[in-house]
């Protein structure tokens, strides 16, 4: 393809967009100036949108610091994948929730590697708050299945394996999800692998400690140990507090620091929950992406989604997707009483179809 024709970027720092707006809009395009060069977790995301959609040519340059990426039909089917260390099981999932429904056929993907870490989306929240969130968006039943759970180390290879399955649906619905509810309960899952159980036990009583004015909170305790465990050691937990109309705020945090205090990490954790519910918005800080970027990809019709606190990562997405469908979003200071209550997303979905479920 004459490469005048492909959009162009001159940096990777929103790769995985990037590489998913090409797929989505079927707009071929040339990623330049990757610094220091493509990590090997962005080139096994590469590999998996190539073997999704296996009609898609891509092309990665000798010294790693450009990807050219012409995308194919996505026809899904059934696969397995040993992802590199580094980044977490949950930076490709993230994106694959989006990608996978607007496949031809039902989606089975297998991945083995690290679960947990603090720079991506764990399994646990995925399956426990992200994918209930993109239910809102389609019909498509998107069920993620972990086996086991690992942090990653540099002595060990860890055997974290989850098992994503996805059914095709024709298109993203628009979304109005503006009016946060009531919550009703608290959830969260306490993780402890190859540490003392009493390590993840501290950390369980001091939240009930910290939220005993809460009258439904249930706290799943999980702890795993000795050679059959390929993990580093380490532990954290996942929080979830849950609204009356199904609207879900979380937060993690993680640690392989076995002299790290519990204490402490779940003082933390408890701040940080209620930092989310305070900034009043239907969706926490780290589903924003996903969810503006699904509203994007939706119906032509404008969806409306209340958020907090606006991430940068997210403002990045958003650029992305103008550049390749021209869709533009309004953000809209909520305020209550004079005072600013959040972010009012405003955006008109730019009608992704799924041409293959749709026939001729």
């Amino acid at each position: 393809m004459n490469q005048t024709s492909m959009l162009k970027f001159n940096d990777g720092q929103h790769m995985r967009t990037i590489l998913t707006c090409s797929l989505l809009s079927a707009k071929p395009v040339i990623i330049d100036n990757i610094t220091p060069k493509i990590t090997d977790a962005e080139a096994m995301f590469v590999n998996i949108l190539a073997k999704i959609a296996p009609s898609t040519k891509a092309t990665i340059s000798a010294d790693g610091k450009k990807v050219t990426f012409e995308p194919g039909i996505i026809e899904g089917g059934d696969f397995q994948f040993d992802c590199p260390q580094g980044r977490s099981l949950g930076y490709y999932l993230e994106y694959l929730l989006l990608i996978l429904p607007f496949a031809k056929y039902i989606t089975k993907i297998q991945l083995q590697g690290e679960t947990h870490n603090n720079q991506d989306l764990s399994v646990d929240y995925i399956s426990s708050s992200l994918i209930p969130q993109l239910r809102y968006f389609s019909d498509s039943q998107m069920n993620l299945q972990v086996n086991s759970r690992a942090f990653g180390g540099q002595e060990i290879t860890p055997n974290g394996r989850c098992v994503l399955s996805v059914t095709p649906t024709t298109a993203f619905k628009s979304l109005q999800f503006t009016k946060p509810s009531p919550f009703k309960q608290m959830n969260g899952i306490i993780l402890s692998l190859n540490v003392p159980p009493t390590m993840g036990q501290r950390l369980l009583m001091r939240v009930k400690q910290n939220f005993s004015f809460v009258p439904n909170i249930q706290l799943r305790f999980e702890t795993k140990g000795g050679k059959m465990v390929q993990s580093a050691p380490g532990f954290g937990c996942m929080l979830e507090a849950e609204t009356m109309d199904g609207g879900k705020v979380a937060c993690e945090l993680y640690t392989d620091k076995i002299e790290a205090d519990p204490e402490n990490m779940a003082d933390y954790l408890c701040a940080d929950i209620g930092d989310q519910i305070r900034q009043f918005g239907c969706c926490d800080t780290l589903s924003q992406q996903c969810v503006v970027l699904a509203s994007c990809f939706a119906q032509e019709d404008v969806s409306f989604i209340r958020l907090g606190t606006v991430q940068e990562r997210v403002l990045g997405c958003l650029r992305v997707a103008k550049e390749f469908f021209g869709v533009e979003a309004q953000l809209e200071e909520y305020k209550i009483e004079g005072i600013v209550n959040g972010i009012n997303l405003v955006v008109r979905g730019a009608g992704v179809r799924n041409v293959s479920k749709m026939g001729w």
